[in-house]
């Protein structure tokens, strides 16, 4: 549902701006020792949270309102404790700004120097989505906040098996998909009745299968006899030329003209 992987174009600008230099915020995060959302160890297990603090730091709480952070969480009222609702790592907000600034899905950024030990490259490897073969139905909406739906196609068109459909209902936004007034009818119910029901498996390929046979499917045996006789045939032919090199040749001034007709002289009387 709604998958954040390719992002050429972000919708929200708004957050776009906020997470333009990821490198920066990670070290924020790690100086306010922040590795986790609504992190555990800062508030206790009884402390209330609030969006303004699920970065750590009330400097950073204009992240966590884009995010609507607090509504997906079912954080609604200030009495909500850490007991009954937990956050996610920070490390996984780093990564998205990541692909969101680079307009790729690459795997983490460590930095050119680093990627060159990790990867071997000096910028980090794109996912190779087009391995996937497994059968995915990814479903999106064309009002999504987060994520554009031109990219969720372009997502669902590397993977072999993938089919893209689209939510009707209009307005349909990111959160939706968790908490939305009409998520059942809209998504949820769709999702049953494909597990309940699913349809045969049909891999998706560009190539169309060819009736012709390659090399490899002739056995090696065939082979060889084939590459005999191809060999008889050569010596034959070579043999041949040379025995007509060698036949002596008559000059064409030797031969009689057939062409010719000599007419026989009449004695004179």
């Amino acid at each position: 549902m709604a998958p954040l992987g390719y992002h050429t174009t972000f919708p929200n600008t708004n957050l776009q701006k906020m997470l333009h230099d990821p490198t920066s915020l990670h070290e924020t995060l790690k100086k306010a020792d922040t590795f986790e959302i609504f992190p555990y160890e800062a508030y206790g297990p009884q402390q209330d949270i609030v969006a303004e603090n699920c970065l750590g730091s009330i400097k950073l709480e204009s992240i966590c309102k884009e995010l609507h952070v607090q509504k997906i969480m079912g954080l609604k009222e200030k009495d909500n404790s850490i007991a009954d609702s937990r956050g996610g790592s920070t490390k996984t907000l780093i990564h998205w700004a990541q692909n969101i600034k680079n307009k790729k899905f690459h795997r983490w950024d460590l930095g050119e120097s680093e990627n060159k030990e990790m990867y071997d490259t000096k910028d980090p490897p794109e996912y190779p989505l087009k391995a996937i073969k497994v059968r995915t139905k990814i479903i999106y909406s064309s009002d999504d906040d987060m994520v554009k739906d031109t990219d969720i196609r372009a997502l669902a068109k590397q993977m072999k098996n993938a089919t893209a459909r689209k939510v009707k209902r209009a307005g349909f936004k990111h959160d939706d998909f968790i908490d939305g007034q009409f998520v059942m009818e809209d998504v949820y119910n769709g999702i049953i009745q494909d597990l309940e029901h699913p349809k045969p498996l049909v891999i998706r390929t560009k190539e169309k299968k060819s009736n012709s046979i390659s090399f490899s499917d002739i056995p090696w045996t065939a082979l060889l006899a084939l590459a005999g006789i191809v060999l008889c045939i050569a010596i034959s032919l070579i043999n041949c030329c040379c025995k007509k090199k060698k036949k002596p040749c008559t000059s064409e001034s030797q031969q009689p003209n057939p062409r010719v007709f000599v007419r026989p002289k009449r004695p004179r009387v």
